[in-house]
């Protein structure tokens, strides 16, 4: 969204504070998504022919023109709205213009009916052609009204929607049955049943189904249908994150399902379904979370994953990450500014948080308290609805990169109230751009097709789904461990359609979507996309790209009226990025986590099998907290492909190769329950050779000790307590221990 500078939007927070209590005043810092002023886009149809007969020659395009944040604060006005229709070759040949009026729903229903014919009437060539709808905010208080839509872009009291962008495609051979079909699925009237066991034979991997981002009462969410909506208070929800899971579960018939509450609205729902608010209400109501995720986990069933979502919008420079499983409660509340270094909060009484982080330009801290703090597997995030400049524009270092797995290439609608999947065909404004950015910057980013469900309807209003692929060869397949190992590996797709299966792999079944690895002067790359209810596909696109080379906007190779794909990649050196888009028939989208394939030289193959062994710990050591292991690897003809470790003899993760130290490492959290007592390490290493070698190291014995519960203690030594002190520099002494050992003293 762009906002203009806006001063009277501060007297109306505060008149409406004052006017009507609290409540107001929280709902003045409401930021989620929908919140924003946004032009959600859909079409009935993805595919038409204007000579088609009766309804079937046209296309209804339409936009949900969605301002939550005004509805909250009781704000009304009008809304005046443009549609551009372009050609393939990004002209314009079509527009429209209306009005309406933002009431207490907070939206505007926007709709064209085009006939495929240009601004002089004659019917357009075929293709893909594009519609954006744009829309401007006048609000009653301004005491003005709109003039003409040309003129509203310098006015300084208007607001501007974040635009939405979808295609259509003009087709004069397409019949007017399979029109008909297209149509109907577009629009349809339940999610349909995923199946987990893949389509393809012999394929080592099944798919499991669910969503990334949802809320419950402990924030915002968990509202009932009959009147779920952004301006309610936090908290005053009726689904908690138990009754959520269980939604999700037996209601929806998900495989997995996150609720990822808003850090910053924690205390808020406490201070109101579980009043008077206080620092210690508040840490345990994120642990009764995880509390409730761990309860609701059946392995083999169900696995269900609590978390944080981080941030605010206030700002283009902000945004929403969410921090899947970290074990305490990040945050900045209460405070006045929030964006200093330091909390401004009094310990013990209203620090709503476990670990402090910045407000804003902090997204780097976040990042670093993130990997200090991990999930069982490591630190997991995704970066939630992006838009242009958000997460100081997309900062960028080693931490980051460890703790952002996943970017939301579609989420929303928030608050939609369906629970048939009738807004299978409304998507927001496409966020693929800003993935595409995150990724010429040097993120290892997977996309996410998410809910950000709100209401009490989880599962069951959209067909956006965030796929896992998990390893097939062992039972049960799907826990909590392989789950959270799988987003950390980036093995997911992001689909629109509910039970539609992406494959990407190399041609030789060594790696899949996700994977970092190296190879000789050529790699073969296939993919194939399968639908149990039979769909086929309008196109498959192979997308390449260089980190630091520039932003994508196009495919590489694209492949019309065909599910699948095989190719050959060569080059002698450098490191290349490969991702799937599909389109089905009927419009609905799906992408695949990006390769990162490395050329290093001729092809090679040899009869060796690389060396590996685990260095550190060393056997018979004790460890506590997270822990670095490090493995030694090598393969002197071929390279190594990767290396990867396992913990008493579960999931394999793969591991980083450190420069610095020489070794492959991986951070290993001792406290996972399931680790307690004693835990046996093994690490294994593939070579580049073709076909490929693996070796498994030793097994290393380790004892974990308890986890230290103490805190430190400290003491200032000089100057001696009622001492006076002039203003020149102090020396200042201080005596810290720990049995554990101190990290730091800060004075």
């Amino acid at each position: 969204m762009m906002r203009k500078p806006i001063g009277w939007r501060v007297l109306l927070i505060l008149l409406f504070a004052v006017a009507l209590g609290s409540w107001h005043a929280a709902a003045a810092e409401y930021d989620d998504c929908d919140a924003n002023f946004i032009a959600f886009v859909g079409a009935s149809a993805y595919q038409f022919s204007p000579y088609a007969p009766g309804p079937l020659g046209t296309v209804r395009l339409y936009s949900v023109l969605s301002y939550q944040r005004a509805a909250a604060l009781g704000e009304r006005g009008d809304v005046r709205w443009k549609l551009e229709i372009r050609s393939p070759q990004g002209s314009i040949v079509r527009e429209a213009e209306g009005a309406g009026r933002l009431e207490e729903s907070g939206q505007v229903l926007a709709e064209f009916l085009w006939d495929g014919k240009d601004q002089q009437g004659r019917i357009v060539p075929e293709g893909i052609y594009t519609y954006t709808f744009r829309a401007y905010f006048l609000a009653d208080s301004h005491g003005k009204r709109f003039e003409k839509l040309e003129e509203l872009a310098s006015a300084p009291m208007v607001e501007e929607a974040m635009a939405s962008t979808d295609e259509v495609v003009v087709n004069y051979t397409l019949p007017d049955t399979v029109a008909q079909q297209i149509r109907v699925s577009a629009l349809a009237t339940n999610c349909e049943v995923q199946q987990n066991v893949p389509l393809e034979a012999g394929f080592p991997y099944n798919f499991y189904y669910g969503s990334t981002h949802s809320h419950s009462n402990f924030s915002d969410g968990g509202q009932p249908t009959t009147n779920c909506s952004s301006g309610n208070a936090y908290g005053s929800g009726t689904f908690n994150p138990a009754a959520v899971f269980d939604f999700a579960r037996y209601s929806a018939g998900l495989d997995y399902w996150v609720v990822n509450e808003h850090n910053h609205l924690i205390n808020d729902s406490v201070s109101t379904n579980n009043p008077p608010v206080t620092e210690a209400k508040v840490k345990q109501r994120y642990q009764d979370g995880r509390a409730a995720a761990a309860a609701a986990t059946v392995d083999g069933t169900f696995v269900a994953l609590y978390g944080m979502e981080w941030g605010v919008t206030t700002n283009s420079d902000q945004g929403h990450v969410t921090l899947l499983e970290t074990p305490v409660l990040f945050g900045w509340e209460t405070c006045s500014n929030c964006n200093g270094p330091n909390p401004e909060c009094t310990p013990g009484t209203n620090c709503y948080f476990d670990v402090f982080t910045p407000k804003r330009y902090g997204y780097l801290t976040l990042y670093q308290r993130s990997v200090e703090n991990p999930s069982p597997v490591g630190p997991l995030g995704i970066f939630c609805h992006p838009g242009t400049g958000n997460f100081d524009n997309y900062a960028f270092d080693a931490n980051a990169d460890a703790a952002i797995q996943g970017i939301a290439v579609r989420s929303g609608l928030a608050f939609t109230t369906s629970t048939t999947c009738s807004d299978a065909n409304v998507a927001t404004t496409d966020y693929t751009p800003r993935w595409r950015e995150a990724l010429n910057k040097g993120f290892h980013l997977g996309p996410t097709a998410d809910h950000d469900a709100h209401c009490n309807n989880y599962g069951v209003a959209l067909p956006n789904r965030p796929v896992y692929l998990l390893p097939n060869q062992t039972t049960p397949v799907l826990t909590k461990q392989a789950l959270l190992l799988a987003h950390k590996q980036r093995h997911f797709v992001a689909t629109e359609d509910p039970n539609a299966q992406l494959v990407f792999a190399t041609g030789d079944g060594a790696h899949i979507m996700g994977d970092i690895f190296s190879v000789g002067s050529s790699v073969t790359l296939r993919a194939a996309v399968y639908d149990p209810a039979g769909e086929t596909l309008s196109r498959i696109e192979l997308w390449r790209g260089q980190v630091g080379a520039g932003t994508l906007t196009a495919p590489y190779l694209t492949w019309t009226n065909q599910d699948s794909f095989t190719v050959t990649e060569s080059f002698t050196s450098g490191t290349y990025y490969y991702f799937v888009h599909a389109v089905q028939a009927d419009g609905h989208d799906l992408w695949s986590s990006p390769m990162w394939i490395t050329f290093g030289g001729a092809s090679c193959s040899d009869s060796d099998n690389p060396t590996v062994a685990v260095v550190s710990p060393s056997s018979g050591a004790t460890v506590s907290g997270t822990v670095t292991v490090q493995v030694q690897a090598s393969d002197a003809t071929c390279g190594l492909s990767r290396v990867e470790l396992s913990i008493n003899g579960g999931p394999w993760s793969q591991a980083s190769y450190n420069p610095a130290s020489g070794y492959y490492e991986l951070a290993w959290n001792t406290g996972d329950t399931a680790c307690s007592g004693s835990a046996t390490l093994q690490a294994r290493a593939t070579d580049a050779s073709s076909p490929a070698h693996t070796t498994n190291s030793a097994s290393v014995q380790v004892t974990i000790a308890p986890a230290d519960t103490t805190a430190p203690l400290v003491s200032i030594v000089a100057p001696a307590a009622g001492s006076v002190i002039s203003c020149q520099d102090t020396f200042i002494k201080v005596s810290p221990s720990d049995a554990s050992g101190v990290a730091g003293v800060e004075v």
